[in-house]
């Protein structure tokens, strides 16, 4: 019989998970390509169109956008909540929905501010995602997140 496994040991393992959703489908910087895979791992948050402005030459109507922590930005046509259902159930566990406009990848999570506001400093960006989780629902879920410590 196996000895209890430690929470901190659980946490390590959790960490170490590779994701069944590693790449998505984002619209290729190169014309004579169709598709272009974005590797998640990058991915420091993925936010609506409406906050982020969108090149004119894209080609079509995006409403998702993959902001990675080179400064790069990336677009679909998936929405949030499509998103959300593709990495829920193990798809991805490092991202978690914290607003009606914001996916953060937990991963890429170097600093927070807790007070009425959460502001979120991730990896690859010197300013903060201001309000990055919001009080309602998930505010809840950001918070029992066992991927986030020291909430």
């Amino acid at each position: 019989m196996a000895g209890k496994v430690s929470d901190e040991e659980l946490l390590h393992a959790l960490r170490c998970v590779e994701p069944l959703v590693q790449k998505i489908g984002v619209k290729p910087r190169d014309p004579k390509a169709k598709i272009h895979f974005l590797d998640l791992k990058n991915v420091s948050f993925i936010s609506t169109t409406t906050n982020y402005p969108v090149p004119a030459d894209l080609g079509f109507n995006a409403s998702a956008v993959f902001a990675c922590d080179d400064g790069q930005f990336w677009y679909n046509n998936m929405n949030l909540t499509e998103i959300e259902e593709l990495f829920a159930n193990g798809g991805n566990p490092w991202f978690l929905r914290t607003r009606d406009n914001l996916i953060v990848n937990v991963k890429k999570i170097r600093k927070q501010q807790t007070s009425d506001a959460r502001d979120l400093w991730l990896d690859g960006y010197e300013e903060p995602i201001k309000n990055a989780v919001s009080r309602d629902d998930y505010l809840e879920a950001y918070m029992a997140c066992p991927y986030i410590v020291g909430k």
